[in-house]
């Protein structure tokens, strides 16, 4: 994030504020009247934080572009990847593309994912039936 903030001449003691923020993270819960201890965070920002919705902007601002046939739906920490055709096959490999971009992506920002949260669905007319002959995956796991 650092070399984006510089790229967009923002000053060094603000650059070094937000990377001391991401740095040295630490949260806590809160239920009715007890408090948990402190804990570190190893990713991420807080959710609630003031700076938080910018960080993240900031954070996916160089997410991979998606290309023909392929659109990114972004929501707080939930991203829609739609693919659309009216080939199976085509609407497949737009996936499985844009999937290879992105899986590239994450893995250069060690940005961990749940993939066990991960799903793919397609929607057909009714009517239509279809036989996905391999599934589509991420990190080698099918979703």
């Amino acid at each position: 994030m650092a070399p984006l903030l510089t790229l967009l001449n923002f000053p060094c003691y603000i650059v070094h504020t937000i990377l001391s923020y991401l740095r040295d993270g630490t949260f806590e819960e809160s239920f009715q009247t007890s408090t948990s201890s402190g804990r570190g965070m190893k990713a991420g920002v807080a959710q609630g934080g003031l700076i938080s919705p910018v960080l993240f902007s900031l954070y996916v601002n160089d997410m991979p572009s998606p290309l023909h046939h392929v659109e990114l739906a972004l929501y707080a920490d939930d991203t829609a990847i739609i693919a659309t055709s009216r080939k199976l096959t085509l609407l497949v490999s737009y996936l499985k593309s844009y999937l290879n971009d992105l899986q590239r992506w994450l893995s250069d920002c060690r940005i961990a994912i749940n993939i066990s949260k991960s799903t793919a669905i397609i929607f057909a007319r009714a009517g239509r039936h279809f036989i996905l002959l391999r599934p589509v995956t991420l990190f080698g796991k099918p979703i």
